[in-house]
């Protein structure tokens, strides 16, 4: 009997403890809980920590120099405040400036300075900079015009190929270092795709230039023009006997007389030659004939 009451009397007891404690009082004890969550905010907000952040580089560089090796776009910088100091510095677009106006050619150092950080909230203090020296190249800058020679990828259709292509322009001005710039005497297009075409196209393309310190003078695209013909089938009959005219005389007996004629399209013969498809060759034509292409 004792064993079987004891365990109700203490769930009894625990329930009307809980239920109590979420009756009595409800109103302060919801403002115990709100106040004291707003005080861990507040000391939260005002702890001082480190943290690490980028900040964006931006240069200026002389117009007559050019750029052979790449700067750093974004730097790392150690920063120490307030948490929400800090995490308001987080939100925004921190800008460093560096004036390169005065450089020469050659190796020059970009030194970056803490204090020339831009956009940092009131009371945080840059600590530190993970960079603080960076090397670049510059040369003086040349233009000079190239050559363009289109790239062609893979084969025209069967019995076809390719007679003439014309680039308009077949120029154009190109600048950049001047080591690099000359290097260059011809440039590329973008691929040309060739296959199965059986017919004279054009299309607009871009070039592929060698280095990316390499640009054009313009953003014009080139008009490349492609013409496709028929491969025309040839063969040469030896020994044709001569027949001289009336009257006359023949200089040889035997000549050697070529034949021309396009080849017939895939699986089948030509329509002109459907009437001769047996298997003894065509006659060859006398030699006071000229020769001739067949249909």
């Amino acid at each position: 009997m004792t064993k079987s009451t004891v365990p109700g009397e203490v769930w009894f007891w625990l329930r009307s403890r809980v239920r109590g404690f979420a009756t009595t009082h409800p109103w302060f004890k919801l403002f115990s809980l709100t106040l004291a969550l707003g005080m861990w905010l507040w000391v939260q907000g005002d702890q001082v920590i480190e943290a690490r952040i980028e900040v964006d580089v931006q240069y200026r560089w002389p117009e007559h120099l050019v750029l052979t090796s790449e700067p750093p776009e974004r730097i790392e910088a150690v920063i120490r405040g307030t948490r929400s100091e800090v995490q308001r510095a987080r939100h925004r677009n921190l800008l460093m400036r560096v004036n390169m106006l005065e450089a020469n050619p050659g190796v020059q150092t970009l030194t970056f300075v803490k204090r020339d950080i831009e956009g940092l909230p009131q009371g945080v203090v840059v600590e530190t900079l993970r960079q603080r020296d960076y090397e670049v190249i510059l040369e003086p800058r040349k233009d000079r015009r190239v050559r363009i020679v289109a790239d062609t990828i893979g084969e025209p259709g069967r019995d076809h190929r390719v007679s003439r292509i014309t680039l308009e322009p077949e120029q154009i001005w190109i600048e950049g270092p001047a080591s690099m710039v000359a290097e260059v005497e011809t440039v590329k297009t973008v691929g040309v795709p060739l296959a199965n075409q059986r017919e004279t196209f054009s299309a607009d393309v871009d070039v592929v230039l060698a280095s990316k310190y390499l640009t054009r003078k313009d953003d014009e695209l080139i008009r490349v023009t492609v013409e496709v013909e028929q491969v025309i089938g040839t063969k040469t009959y030896n020994d044709v006997p001569v027949r001289p005219p009336p009257r006359g005389r023949a200089l040889e007996e035997w000549v050697r007389v070529p034949l021309a004629r396009p080849p017939p399209p895939s699986g089948g013969v030509s329509p002109a030659a459907r009437s001769s498809t047996d298997s003894s060759p065509p006659p060859p034509p006398m030699a006071d004939e000229s020769p001739r292409e067949l249909d």
